[in-house]
């Protein structure tokens, strides 16, 4: 999946100019968005009233239906520029490794995304065994979260070409208040409520700014995006991880 996500956001990037660069992966990442906005709560439901394993056979379905409608309709822009990237070698591409501030960016991207995340992997016990929601309950809170990241991916996405770096530290800066939030006020209701939806706007939604960042840093090419899409990962497993080490001994509020 994150190859494909890679390649994706790199065609995003050859479609438009760049200083569109930003919008274009914010449209990229709202398939992703609506993918959380509809796949979370839908699966959540599938898995609670037919098993889990349904649940995944959903969703190899979708995948292969997502697979041909891609051989079907995407076409790879014949520009110039296109075609220059595609004669770089893998080892050209590979330089970009060595420039410390591209790696200082995909390290950022990794803990912005792990920090969300450390959080995200408890949101359902959190909201059924600390704040009191029922378990039906909890695929209509999934959506609205969906909700949220869908907005403020769009939101970002439009900011993200223009003011890059203030995005991301004011989007960094509101993520931490509202996880810090969300810890904080878990067993009210209507404060988890509020928190949870603030840290789908400002979490996960700061993709297309990491993007654009990264693309500066190193270039738009298939490889450059797909190393980011690979340590945007490594941030989910790390925060997923640090989260399930520190539940059993201080329970499920310290991620």
């Amino acid at each position: 999946s994150q190859a494909f996500f890679g390649i994706g956001i790199s065609l995003s990037a050859r479609l438009v100019d760049e200083n569109m660069r930003g919008r274009a992966s914010g449209v990229a990442m709202n398939g992703l968005m609506l993918g959380t906005l509809l796949g979370l709560p839908i699966a959540t439901f599938i898995g609670d009233r037919f098993g889990w394993r349904a649940a995944f056979w959903a969703i190899s379905a979708l995948t292969v239906l997502a697979a041909a409608l891609t051989v079907m309709f995407v076409r790879i822009p014949a520009a110039s520029g296109a075609r220059e990237e595609a004669r770089t070698s893998v080892r050209e591409e590979l330089t970009v490794l060595r420039r410390p501030r591209f790696l200082l960016a995909l390290v950022s991207s990794t803990l912005i995304i792990g920090a969300t995340f450390s959080a995200f992997s408890f949101f359902t016990p959190v909201l059924t065994e600390v704040t009191g929601f029922s378990n039906d309950l909890v695929p209509l809170l999934l959506l609205a979260y969906g909700a949220s990241t869908l907005v403020g991916n769009t939101v970002v996405a439009r900011l993200a070409d223009r003011r890059t770096i203030p995005t991301l530290l004011a989007g960094t800066a509101l993520n931490a208040l509202f996880l810090t939030g969300f810890a904080l006020f878990t067993a009210v209701p209507p404060l988890a409520l509020v928190t949870m939806l603030g840290i789908g706007l400002t979490g996960v939604t700061m993709n297309p700014a990491m993007a654009v960042r990264v693309q500066r840093a190193g270039s738009t090419s298939p490889l450059v995006n797909t190393v980011h899409a690979s340590f945007i990962t490594l941030g989910v497993i790390l925060g997923s991880a640090i989260g399930s080490a520190l539940v059993p001994s201080y329970g499920l509020r310290a991620p």
